[in-house]
């Protein structure tokens, strides 16, 4: 797996500086503006009895033009529902509250269950609490907090939700002894932890990043201290996958996916990421996919196109970040791959007037320097980042799940319904969908996502169901969907899956080629709401497919038998069929060719005329493609296709002779014997032949039911080219000899005491031989080996040859090597056989040309050294190309590399053995190449060898040489230093020289002696120490 880095994607950059502002506490001063919603053009009057229509508009007569009677209360009948222009609402309320029998007199305001959470810094929350922004309260209208079924995981940083013990491993990365929970995580349920950094089971924030992450999306809400969360009463799962530092490799993030997987996680925020696509990652990504988990990822923070990970992965929601005023953030990264926006904040402004800079407010640790120091606290931080945006839609998303909107493909579906647009109209790769709307997301609007068929669909298959995807779980009562189908099939039947999100209706099978109009005319969600509207269209059209053609006939039919060679195709259909020529295809193998059409019988029966068959073939017949009148393609075959038939047979063919076409050495008298593939026709008269030079006295016989002639003859001459050629032949049913299958006429050498050539290695016309290749040439019979009878020419010339028999009748010619890429001539002019009959034909070609290969170079495999008993052995092996000489270079204990000898070694070679060392002593190696085109390359150098050094032993080796003729190498082994004395003694013991007398260092002594005037004869040489003494004999000779 490659080794990726990702980091946190939050920026703590107030302006271009250092840290951003820490929140101290404060209590809110500004009050907050609340807005006041009542229907448009509607007021409600109470009287203080019941008027009817005409007494309820003359009262109200006086208060303004274009008042109406819209209902009465069934309840209250005293209380009627007026129309009055739109934006007078209030103007008109206030006039009918002063009028004479009115009770009261109001807009018809809009109520809902509103609730605002109480914790002190809410109001400086912009990110949740701004109006007509993401729509949080509104959602919280609908699912508060969400549920604690569902689990969100989070990897990141680690999370601060227990008091713990920091581990030991664990004592460099942060200040402190303990872990702390944050004070506004304490009513949080966490889960299944893991640290993946440290592999234990307490993945405590090390950070910072993570708690102030989770904080957004689980904080302690509506608890009149600190600040809220949006999904506060789902479980979370803390994942460490970052370092104390932000950073780690992918190998830790795609182990926490896997782990939230496999411990039930319902949603994954991952406010993290980096550019590197790794596969392991993504895989992990893909695997929670399909087990239908929801992940959301940080679009990342450097304000480019460039793809970024995990984000930019198909089974992940890419998360970038806005500010206050909906802009998108100057950080944040954009897109292909960007699908959802939500508050990320920017710290360089204050758009919402509150003094403070616009971040997103939670609550971490008070002390952000790295290590972070534990016994610092906690405060309340504003960040910004595309960390910050991510998990307030992974929250939305644990508020989906907990109102029964379910399944990743479902719920994305329903963010990008339902996020406000932002930028250009639809999808863009600035916004993607657009702003998360919360509310609208957990069903504050119901509307038809889609619709199969779509809408102008053509080609619907008949039994092709019609499928209704909604944004929300539906009412599945029979009576709370209603659709008309024009015309309609009947035989309905419903199915919903996808959490009651996708209704499936089957049907009877629709009509071929019809026109279809579809319309959901009402639905309800689950919690009864009534269907908003639609993202596409309703009603919807679409057209069914056309009757597919069928192939019902073929002549010739199916494995038919001596059909005439010049039969048409015929191919009769069962319906009408497009007789344009590209709308209908074919193969036929073999091919005729030739092919043309004629139509009939209405357009069902086309006539396909050729080029004649050949005679007595085996045809295979595939109709590959036609297409009805109406443009349906071809819907299958009631006859076989393809389809097989064999043609009939036209005459005999010639399959064998004997001899063979080429053939040498053809004993003079030789039958002549031809083989056809069925009976013949045994009357002379119906089989002629010629054959050149003609020896004559030709009789014939038949075999083999009369399929094999046999033609005796007077005997040929020897060495002579002969050439006989078959005229004329019939099969016994009379049918003309079409052919052969074998070369006619035919041409064969007689036998011959002249040797001929019968092959060559490399071929006339051979491409990339080897440099290195022998030329081989090969005799039709054995041949004198003496090599100097042998003559030959090759162009270019590359000299060195060297000629060797095998068998005598192969003869190989090494050769220095060839040049690359280079065309050869080579010719023989002249061979003899052990018969002393010189070469006079060749029946390959001579001369012959051939190419050499390209050139490669030489390629290394290893290089190796180690020490032995004799030194140190050096070896090689290439693995491509091989040089034409080699030099081995050796490094004494680190030296410079120096050559060991200076004319090198065959290019073949693969070891040598350095001789020349000494123990104690590190050696290195290097090896040098020189190929055929002159380069030198040099590799290495061997790991170093050393000689352990051996124990010395008192010795006195054997003089050499012996007999000795005026010099005599007398060497001596001492294992101390001390006092030695090497004398020469005749045999009468008479002393007749002293070589060494003195003081020597231990070690081996190597003696030269000049014995010139020394006598012939025998004599000893004695070594004395304080070891003792050794004597060995001495043979001096003229």
């Amino acid at each position: 797996m490659r080794k990726l880095i990702y980091a946190f994607l939050t920026a703590l950059l107030l302006t271009a500086g250092a840290h951003a502002e820490r929140l101290l506490v404060a209590e809110p001063t500004v009050p907050q503006p609340v807005e006041v919603r009542y229907v448009e053009g509607e007021i409600i009057v109470w009287f203080t009895r019941v008027l009817d229509e005409a007494e309820v508009l003359a009262a109200v007569r006086e208060v303004g033009p274009s008042i109406g009677l819209e209902k009465r209360s069934d309840v209250t009948p005293e209380r009627v529902l007026l129309s009055v222009p739109p934006g007078r609402e209030e103007e008109y309320a206030g006039r009918c509250e002063l009028l004479p029998g009115v009770l009261a007199a109001a807009p018809n305001f809009v109520y809902r269950l509103e609730w605002t959470p109480d914790d002190d810094y809410y109001y400086l929350q912009w990110h949740y609490n701004k109006d007509d922004f993401i729509y949080l309260e509104e959602g919280w209208d609908i699912n508060r907090g969400g549920d604690s079924s569902v689990i969100i995981a989070v990897l990141d940083t680690g999370v601060a939700y227990e008091e713990y013990t920091v581990p030991s491993y664990e004592q460099d990365e942060v200040i402190g002894g303990t872990y702390h929970q944050a004070p506004e995580l304490s009513e949080v349920t966490f889960v299944s932890p893991y640290d993946f950094i440290h592999s234990d089971s307490h993945p405590n924030d090390q950070h910072g990043h993570g708690t102030h992450v989770t904080g957004t999306l689980a904080q302690d809400t509506d608890n009149n201290e600190g600040v809220a969360g949006v999904a506060f009463d789902c479980r979370i799962m803390p994942v460490q996958v970052l370092n104390w530092e932000g950073s780690s490799e992918g190998w830790s993030v795609a182990d926490g996916i896997d782990w939230a997987r496999t411990h039930s996680a319902d949603v994954i925020n991952m406010s993290l990421g980096g550019y590197g696509n790794d596969s392991v990652m993504h895989q992990a990504c893909i695997d929670a996919y399909n087990a239908g988990i929801v992940l959301a990822a940080a679009a990342g923070n450097d304000n480019t196109t460039q793809k970024h990970y995990p984000s930019s992965y198909a089974e992940v929601i890419c998360v970038g970040a806005v500010r206050y005023d909906a802009e998108r953030a100057y950080y944040s990264n954009y897109g292909p791959d960007q699908e959802i926006m939500a508050p990320g904040g920017d710290l360089r402004v204050d758009q919402d007037g509150d003094e403070w800079p616009d971040g997103v407010l939670q609550q971490t640790y008070y002390d952000l320097d790295l290590p972070v120091d534990l016994g610092a606290g906690f405060s309340y931080w504003f960040f910004q980042g595309t960390s910050m945006a991510c998990p307030h839609v992974a929250a939305a998303v644990g508020l989906m799940i907990s109102e029964g909107i379910t399944g990743p493909d479902n719920i994305r579906a329903t963010l990008h319904s339902t996020a406000t647009d932002l930028g250009p109209t639809g999808r863009d790769d600035e916004y993607g969908y657009g702003l998360i709307n919360i509310e609208q997301a957990l069903g504050g609007s119901v509307m038809l996502l889609t619709t199969d068929p779509f809408d102008g669909k053509s080609n619907v298959e008949l039994n092709a169901n019609v499928v209704l995807t909604f944004n929300t779980a539906m009412d599945t009562d029979p009576s709370e969907l209603t659709f008309t189908c024009s015309p309609n099939p009947g035989g309905w039947s419903r199915a919903w899956s996808s959490g009651n999100t996708v209704l499936t209706l089957s049907h009877s099978d629709f009509e071929y080629g019809t026109a279809y109009t579809f319309n959901l005319t009402s639905a309800h969600s689950s919690t009864g709401k009534p269907l908003d509207g639609s993202l596409v269209p309703n009603p919807f059209h679409f057209t069914t497919e056309y009757r597919a053609p069928y192939l019902i006939a073929t002549d010739p039919a199916d494995g038919a038998q001596m059909q005439p060679v010049d039969k048409d195709i015929v191919l009769t259909f069962d319906i009408a069929m497009d007789t344009t020529t590209s709308q209908l295809t074919f193969t036929c193998s073999p091919n005729p060719g030739g092919w043309s059409r004629a139509w009939s019988s209405g357009n069902t029966v086309v006539t396909l005329s050729h080029n004649d068959f050949e005679y007595e073939t085996s045809y295979t017949f595939t109709l590959t493609q036609a297409h009805s009148s109406d443009g349906v393609p071809l819907g299958g075959s009631s006859v076989p296709n393809p389809f097989h038939f064999t043609s009939q047979p036209e005459a005999p063919i010639l399959v064998e002779t004997d001899p063979e076409d080429g053939e040498t050495n053809v004993p003079i008298e030789k039958d002549v014997v031809l083989t056809f593939d069925r009976a013949m026709d045994t009357n002379p008269s119906s089989l002629t032949f010629d054959c050149d030079p003609d020896p004559g006295g030709w009789t014939r016989a038949w075999s083999s039911g009369d399929e094999v002639l046999t033609l005796s003859h007077d005997d040929f001459t020897e060495d002579t080219l002969y050439t006989f050629e078959l005229l004329t032949a019939k099969s016994a049913e009379g049918l003309n000899l079409a052919g052969s299958s074998v070369p006619n006429p035919f041409t064969f050498r007689t036998e011959s005491p002249w040797p001929i050539l019968i092959e060559t290695t490399p071929a006339d016309g051979a491409e990339d031989i080897p440099v290195g290749m022998d030329v081989i040439l090969v005799f039709d019979r054995p041949m004198d080996s003496d090599t100097g009878l042998v003559d030959f020419t090759c162009s270019p010339d590359p000299g060195g040859w060297e000629l060797t028999w095998t068998d005598n009748t192969t003869l190989h010619l090494a050769h220095e090597f060839f040049g690359y890429e280079t065309a050869y001539t080579f010719e023989l002019l002249d061979a003899v056989s052990e018969d002393g009959y010189h070469f006079t034909d060749s029946m390959v070609p001579n001369p012959f040309s051939f190419t050499t290969e390209q050139y490669v170079g030489v390629i290394l495999a290893d290089l190796g050294a180690s020490a032995s008993d004799e030194g140190v052995l050096v070896n090689w092996r290439f693995s491509e190309g091989e040089p034409v000489g080699i030099r081995v270079l050796r490094s004494v204990d680190g030296g410079p590399p120096e050559y060991l000898f200076t004319q090198g070694l065959p290019g073949g070679a693969t070891v040598y053995l350095d001789r020349g060392v000494e123990p104690g002593v590190a050696y290195s190696y290097w090896l040098e190449t020189l190929d055929a085109q002159g380069v030198v390359e040099r590799f290495g150098p061997t790991t170093e060898v050393r000689l352990e050094p051996e124990a010395l032993v008192f010795g006195l080796d054997t003089p050499y040489p012996q007999p000795a003729d005026g010099r005599v190498h007398l060497d001596f082994t001492l294992p101390a230093d001390g006092r030695a004395v090497l004398t020469v003694y005749d045999l009468a013991g008479r002393r007749v020289a002293t070589l060494v007398d003195a003081e020597l260092t231990a070690g081996r002594h190597e003696i030269s002696w000049s014995c010139a005037e020394i006598p012939s004869g025998v004599y000893l040489v004695r070594l004395e120490t304080s070891e003792g003494s050794l004597t060995n004999r001495l043979v001096i000779g003229r």
